[in-house]
């Protein structure tokens, strides 16, 4: 019983974590970071920070695009602004361009 209950309670957080994620479509912003990773690229982009519940423009050299268990969108890159190598959430991102 209590395995039952720890995977609804597990499901149940994951649910209201989700409600609370601002997500953006992700196809034009996949397309524009496998671009960058392409060209080997740096991209700015316009980023919902949950910790801080703010937007902040971030400059990123794109490491790696990837997709979590969850189905979510990861995008692993160098954050110039903090100086070192940062997990982004794609459906987190506002605004996403290739930087030239």
């Amino acid at each position: 019983m209590d395995w039952a209950y720890m995977l609804l309670e597990r499901f149940v957080v994951q649910g209201i974590r989700a409600s609370r994620d601002r997500s953006y479509p992700e196809p034009e912003r996949l397309e524009v970071l496998r671009s960058a990773l392409e060209s080997g690229s740096d991209v700015r982009m316009v980023y919902f920070t949950a910790s801080s519940r703010r937007f902040n423009e971030r400059k990123v050299t794109p490491l790696r695009l990837s997709q979590a268990r969850e189905g979510q969108w990861l995008l692993r890159g160098f954050d110039h602004l903090r100086g070192e190598d940062r997990t982004f959430r794609v459906g987190r991102m506002k605004e996403v361009s290739v930087q030239d």
